[in-house]
């Protein structure tokens, strides 16, 4: 998901920056260029840090409850 849309930067890659050590955001600013422009970016990063902080940076597991996915519950055949 993008995180950052000025400089089309997703959360994968925000947690990738922290696994190689960035801890703030003004390491993602200079690891990324991340909330240089207009900053509404900042404080769902500032939430990142510390979500990826406390725990090991886990993708959550697919429920197959997205009504767009193909893998979608409600699309399976029976």
């Amino acid at each position: 998901m993008y995180v950052c849309i000025c400089n089309a930067i997703t959360d994968s890659q925000v947690i990738r920056a922290v696994e190689q050590g960035v801890r703030n955001l003004r390491g993602l600013q200079a690891h990324l260029g991340m909330a240089l422009e207009c900053g509404r970016c900042a404080s769902y990063a500032q939430g990142l840090l510390r979500g990826a902080g406390s725990t090991q940076t886990e993708k959550p597991r697919c429920s197959k409850d997205c009504g767009n996915c193909p893998r979608s519950k409600a699309k399976e055949k029976p």
